[in-house]
């Protein structure tokens, strides 16, 4: 038969005399449920989307998440509440061709061939994000986005775009005019497709590898001397 303790005589870690508070230990509760909510949309924003080639293309089910809240967050905490995919799409690339992750102590080159520019009925753009914290990181030439619009970008005979991702500004006149800096550490690399037409709809099209081409040494790439910061890009 079970024995009941008078509630006098009881060690309960709550209750009258105790050293701990019921507000105490649901606060506890709270900031360990909440971060535990947090690393787990962190670990699932690699993987928010749909997988093609080394990209990930916005989920379909983006501007209509229903009742998935884990995508709904990630997708804010990553950016913004995003629109249907009919209005813009993205495609996040976290990885260089060879599956290493992106960081500021390599130099990269992303290649778009004739006829694979970004299909679509506006424009498009390639933007770059700190790793982490999902911001823009300002860099001397104020420049956070590489587009069609852009003046002075070059491009080889054959009619290719290359565009070199890199934290120091390239000597090659070429590939610094069509530089787009990334922060000291680890980055991740954005096409934004506005108004996207049927290829990246239905996913036929797949984003340019970005292509590791050279080590940077530690005394080149120091602390960020600038700010992180939010962007509409």
């Amino acid at each position: 038969m079970t024995s009941f303790m008078p509630m006098e005589g009881r060690k309960d870690p709550v209750g009258p005399g105790s050293n701990h508070q019921v507000s105490d230990i649901i606060d506890k509760l709270r900031t360990r449920h909440a971060q535990a909510g947090y690393d787990a949309v962190q670990t699932f924003i690699p993987n928010r989307g749909i997988k093609v080639g080394s990209a990930v293309f916005t989920s379909d089910r983006a501007g209509n998440y229903g009742e998935d809240w884990l995508l709904r967050s990630a997708m804010v905490l990553a950016g913004a509440m995003y629109p249907t995919v009919e209005v813009s799409r993205y495609a996040d690339i976290f990885s260089d061709a060879e599956g290493n992750a992106l960081t500021g102590k390599r130099v990269y080159t992303m290649t778009f061939r004739p006829g694979e520019l970004p299909p679509v009925t506006r424009f498009w753009s390639l933007t770059i994000y700190s790793l982490g914290s999902y911001d823009i990181v300002a860099n001397p030439i104020d420049r956070y986005k590489i587009g069609p619009e852009m003046p002075g970008l070059q491009r080889s005979a054959d009619g290719s775009l290359t565009i070199t991702l890199a934290h120091e500004k390239p000597q090659a006149p070429e590939s610094a005019a069509n530089w787009l800096p990334t922060p000291a550490g680890g980055f991740y690399a954005m096409v934004r497709f506005y108004a996207p037409t049927e290829p990246v709809l239905k996913l036929a099209y797949q984003v340019p590898d970005i292509l590791s081409v050279a080590d940077v040494t530690d005394s080149q790439v120091g602390p960020e001397p600038w700010d992180t910061h939010r962007s509409g890009f």
